[in-house]
């Protein structure tokens, strides 16, 4: 099958203060046909509509004028047509010629010099992925209690270093056949692995690849290109580090946004992946990194959010240390609806949230209840709500215990009102509250409990 052909009548530019246009000529175009034109950008993994047109009779169209074409990725479509993939860089794009019928079912087909360049590395890539998928399919599992662990580690290290140069020597031999383009100017940057031997002073310094790529990882990088958000492959790319290159637990992520936000100045590059760091942890967590990206970048940064996550950091901001805590109902052992406000403390209060078949709980409720009996006299008081779901386990838990504080339960789990009001997304969860119930503590290591109680009380 042919593919359809989209004419660009027009050189394109790009500068901060270009006159940028885009336009084409559809052959065989419907008499009176009034569907439009849609020209989309790549910003990561989306697309955002930059503008849309209807073609005149005789199917011509076009993008001109009032705004800037960026460099980067572009679809294009006709409404209720497949999108096409193309990208912008310095030189002009080549007039083609499609007809109708086929661009509608087919897309268009756009072909110059940047897209050249990106199928020569996009063909380079894949072979590389598909070698690095046959060593790991082919090798054994690597058993860090065997004799000869580390030397079978620096053997395979060792292979994929040289599979790493050769790619890399391969890029570079194809980045420079298209010179000044984007993919060579920006895209094969991200693609470029940073290997030791790009460091041969540092050889001994980093006894592993991983501790190599966590120091070394975005040396090839300009972070602060703003051409960079517009590709598919610049949210893998710093994804990758998080995921591949940098401890898996909260303090792991924290370093490695850290890491990664103190390359990109650039505010349009920061906001971009401050975004797209809210949206990765507001969705799939853990919850600790929203509070810290809320707390730590979000003031100074500027960026639409999903509804989702929106809504979230809202939350959050109501849970900061120094917020009055929100008020909560729920009901007692008696069925009957107790509220916050109405239960507090004089001086201190603990909401406690916890659950009967939470082992941790388990260990740690009877522990937190010896802390309520010494200081209760003193003006502390703990609001112990469960995420149980069947009352006979709670009660015989509270029982068992000789838990007196004031129990708490909607039978509801995870789903209860006040769980969700708080954000609670593991147990126990504590907040701690001073006697004008405005939270001064949370999140913090059991142990330090009394400590931090008798702190309000005195």
């Amino acid at each position: 099958m042919n593919k359809t052909k989209l004419l660009f009548l027009a050189s394109i530019f790009y500068t901060i203060s270009a006159h940028a246009q885009i336009s084409g000529t559809l052959t065989s175009y419907p008499s009176g046909h009034k569907g439009y034109v849609y020209l989309y950008i790549q910003n990561g993994l989306k697309a955002s509509l930059v503008d849309s047109v209807y073609p005149t009779n005789d199917g011509i169209f076009s993008f001109d004028g009032t705004k800037n074409k960026t460099q980067g990725f572009y679809q294009i479509a006709l409404e209720n047509g497949p999108k096409t993939e193309f990208i912008v860089g310095k030189e002009p794009l080549p007039p083609t010629e499609g007809k109708y019928s086929d661009v509608i079912t087919i897309g268009f087909y756009i072909k110059n010099r940047e897209m050249d360049a990106f199928g020569v590395i996009e063909n380079l890539k894949s072979r590389y992925d598909l070698k690095l998928d046959s060593i790991n399919t082919r090798a054994p599992k690597l058993n860090e209690f065997a004799p000869n662990f580390y030397t079978v580690l620096k053997e395979r290290e060792k292979l994929l270093d040289a599979y790493k140069v050769d790619f890399n020597t391969t890029l570079n031999t194809i980045t420079s056949l298209f010179p000044g383009t984007f993919v060579a100017d920006v895209l094969a940057k991200l693609y470029r692995i940073p290997v030791k031997a790009d460091f041969p002073a540092l050889d001994k310094e980093f006894d592993t690849a991983k501790a190599f790529m966590h120091k070394h990882y975005y040396t090839f990088v300009d972070m602060n290109d703003e051409r960079i958000i517009h590709t598919k492959f610049f949210e893998t790319f710093i994804f990758t580090y998080l995921r591949y290159y940098s401890p898996l637990n909260t303090e792991g992520f924290k370093g490695a946004v850290d890491m990664t936000l103190a390359k990109a100045t650039n505010e349009k590059v920061r906001n971009f992946i401050i975004g797209y760091y809210m949206e990765l942890f507001g969705t799939k967590g853990p919850q600790e990194m929203m509070e810290y990206m809320t707390k730590t970048y979000m003031s100074s940064c500027e960026m639409t959010l999903s509804r989702d996550v929106a809504d979230k950091v809202n939350k959050l901001k109501r849970l900061e240390i120094g917020k009055p805590a929100p008020d909560v109902t729920v009901n007692d052992i008696s069925l009957q609806p107790k509220s916050l406000y109405g239960s507090a403390g004089k001086k201190a209060t603990l909401i406690y949230f916890w659950s009967s078949t939470c082992t941790h709980c388990q260990i740690k409720t009877p522990e937190v209840y010896k802390t309520y009996e010494r200081l209760r006299a003193k003006g502390f008081e703990v609001f112990a709500i469960s995420l149980d779901e069947e009352y006979a386990s709670w009660i015989s838990f509270i029982q068992d215990k000789k838990l007196a504080w004031t129990n708490l339960c909607d039978m509801k789990g995870w789903k209860s009102p006040a769980s969700e009001l708080y954000m609670v997304d593991k147990t126990p969860t504590v907040f701690l509250l001073d006697g004008n119930l405005k939270i001064v503590d949370k999140e913090f290591p059991f142990e330090e409990l009394e400590k931090r109680v008798e702190k309000l009380l005195n």
